[in-house]
């Protein structure tokens, strides 16, 4: 009998991992559909689009959380979203960041990329680098 119940388990876990799994593509474009921005973002910094956070931002995400980007992301297939999130300083300013956005919770990590790692269509929905000059 108990064989029997961890075997119904295990095949419920399966077909479930499995339901997740095929599903995760339309589930993410009718996520997208409802406004839920989800899946990888491009911005570049802009930062006189930081603010600093609230005293109750603070209480709720860390007192090191002291600058809030709100930022237009741009997906790798062109679509765009606006975007939010905090971090514990100032950024680069100009710099080009990937941001992994999850259902629900919004922006849940983000990296510094450089600009060739952008895909391109992402590319076309932000601006350039600076040239530089020397």
């Amino acid at each position: 009998m108990r064989n029997t119940r961890h075997s119904a388990a295990l095949v419920i876990v399966l077909i479930a991992a499995v339901l997740v799994f095929v599903l995760a593509g339309p589930l993410g474009e009718l996520g997208n559909a409802f406004g839920w921005n989800l899946g990888t973002y491009y911005v570049q910094v802009d930062n006189e689009r930081c603010t600093p956070t609230s005293e109750e931002t603070r209480e709720k995400f860390g007192e090191e959380m002291v600058c809030e980007y709100r930022l237009e992301g741009v997906r790798d297939d062109g679509s765009t979203a606006s975007l939010s999130f905090f971090t514990t300083r100032e950024l680069r300013n100009g710099a080009y960041l990937r941001l992994d956005v999850w259902p629900l919770l919004g922006v849940r990590g983000w990296e510094e990329v450089p600009w060739d790692d952008v895909p391109e269509a992402a590319r076309q929905g932000l601006p350039e680098p600076a040239s530089e000059t020397g």
